[in-house]
């Protein structure tokens, strides 16, 4: 038996299924699904939404556009970052969706001002520039670029750090050196963390 509708939401089908929220709202709105979400994931939200009550017949009547995009960034500077912005800001325009700019002096911050920009439909999606040493759990689909905490279940797009460091090692190796420093910001824990770990091994 279905439950009562009020008390669906994206993050009950969520953990009904055991996907994240922003997987589910990806497949019930329509966002780009086989880009983002499979279509096998997208059959099954949607089975999973019908039978537990979720009003489906108002996603229908929604068009399946991406308008709005926030774009969070963390604060200082850093060209990386910017070439970042600047480049998915340039995309973005090409495709006509707005880009809204946040900067955020923590990541918490960040992911409370993006709940909160969703909640008030005034984006339809975040992205997320920069290494996270926290996941602000919500429903708003979003896309991470940088490291984030070891099992954050979310949509992610990260450099091979450890990759990166393994090559240095090999090349530095290969040359004749036997005695290595790696000097790395204390900002840059986690990149320096996997870093390190592809130089020792």
């Amino acid at each position: 038996m279905a439950q009562e509708t009020e008390k669906i939401s994206v993050r009950s089908i969520a953990q009904h299924l055991g996907l994240s929220p922003a997987t589910v709202s990806l497949a019930l709105n329509g966002r780009r699904p086989t880009r983002f979400v499979s279509p096998a994931t997208c059959r099954q939200v949607w089975a999973a939404a019908k039978a537990l009550g979720y009003p489906l017949d108002r996603l229908r009547s929604q068009r399946p556009l991406l308008n709005r995009v926030a774009l969070f960034l963390p604060t200082g500077p850093n060209p990386v970052f910017s070439e970042s912005a600047l480049m998915l800001c340039r995309d973005l325009g090409l495709r006509r969706v707005q880009v809204i700019v946040n900067l955020s002096r923590t990541h918490r911050e960040a992911g409370i001002a993006a709940q909160d920009l969703y909640r008030r439909q005034e984006i339809d999606a975040a992205v997320f520039i920069g290494s996270r040493d926290e996941i602000v759990p919500g429903e708003v689909p979003s896309v991470y670029i940088g490291e984030v905490p070891d099992g954050a279940s979310v949509w992610q797009v990260r450099a091979d750090n450890e990759g990166g460091g393994r090559s240095v090692a090999e090349y530095l190796w290969a040359h004749g050196h036997r005695s290595i420093a790696a000097v790395m910001p204390a900002s840059a824990n986690r990149v320096g963390a996997r870093r390190m770990a592809g130089l020792t091994t």
